[in-house]
């Protein structure tokens, strides 16, 4: 259930607690997801819920945060989010790639989770990177998946 996995976050803080992790560090456990929702059992509870006519109470489904405060936090917490959505995309393409990183960038600033976060337009479009470029999610998740980015010559022969 979204309880289980929302508890990953109070685990990993005890963890780092016990383990003598800094402030500084152990920061970075709760506000990599910051007060985002647990959406795929938020969305099996709506149709449970419309089934029983019944109420969903959103925050049950929401982690309890705090939201990324820092450039370091926010790109935490946008990286983690695109490997994973990313992962779960059946025979990914660079086009499919990059619309799932423009999805989930949107998505966290539309929630509100960079909202207390430093992070620029500019450095949102650095964290996205571009398909023939080197740096950002993009041409770190084409060398994941062996993505060629495909030239002008080899559309010709092939």
């Amino acid at each position: 259930s979204a309880r289980i996995i929302r508890a990953h976050v109070k685990d990993g803080l005890q963890l780092a607690k016990e383990y003598g992790l800094p402030k500084k560090g152990s920061d970075f456990i709760p506000m990599h997801h910051g007060t985002t929702r647990v959406e795929y059992f938020y969305r099996m509870a709506l149709k449970q819920a419309e089934q029983d006519k019944t109420v969903v109470d959103e925050s049950a489904f929401r982690y309890p945060g705090p939201k990324p405060n820092t450039k370091e936090t926010g790109i935490l917490m946008l990286c983690e989010a695109i490997e994973a959505a990313v992962r779960s995309i059946k025979e990914p393409d660079i086009l499919k790639i990059e619309t799932m990183i423009d999805k989930i960038i949107n998505q966290r600033i539309e929630d509100g989770q960079l909202s207390e976060c430093p992070l620029t337009l500019d450095e949102l479009r650095k964290i996205k990177g571009t398909v023939d470029g080197t740096s950002g999610m993009l041409p770190v998740l084409r060398g994941i998946y062996h993505i060629r980015v495909e030239y002008p010559d080899d559309a010709k022969s092939q």
